[in-house]
């Protein structure tokens, strides 16, 4: 199983996440739940998750800063945003921290389950086995841009770059 930390200001959301989706038979096990960036970066010891989970807007250390301290102290944790705004800036800065999704809210469960298990046949090609030696990218839940990948969605940017 790899591990897996949510990131989100709203408890709501941040509890829905990880208790109403089936993360276990997707191959992941929820390690934390961080209601900001700062409490993800202060948890990343105990936790040692393979991926994160990450709302854009959030108080102190927000989403942004977020990708940007992963990629540069952690570029083995693969990063996943997920956000209600779909602004191109926000698009920009995750495809600049190697972000593997950038979700829209609200997002249903097929496409989590898509995102989800496509990530975890990455991270097993990449030797990636355990959850001791695999880092799953800090989801950032944003606009509802997608990763051209998915047929259902758009591409990351509209000069049809993807970033997988």
């Amino acid at each position: 199983m790899y591990r897996i930390m949510i990131a989100d200001d709203e408890e709501s959301i941040r509890n829905g996440i990880a208790h109403t989706l089936p993360w276990q038979d997707w191959g992941y096990e929820v390690c934390a739940l961080c209601a900001s960036g700062q409490e993800v970066l202060d948890r990343l010891a105990d936790c040692r998750p393979d991926v994160v989970l990450s709302d854009i807007r959030m108080p102190g250390v927000d989403g942004v800063e977020l990708m940007q301290r992963l990629n540069r102290d952690h570029p083995q944790i693969k990063i996943v945003i997920l956000s209600g705004y779909s602004d191109f800036e926000y698009l920009n800065m995750s495809i600049k921290n190697r972000v593997t999704e950038y979700l829209l809210k609200p997002t249903d469960i097929d496409e989590f389950e898509v995102v989800f298990r496509r990530l975890k046949t990455t991270l097993a090609m990449s030797g990636c086995t355990t959850p001791r030696s695999a880092r799953v990218c800090a989801v950032t839940l944003t606009s509802g841009w997608g990763n051209c990948c998915t047929a259902r969605r758009r591409t990351m940017t509209p000069s049809g770059f993807c970033p997988c």
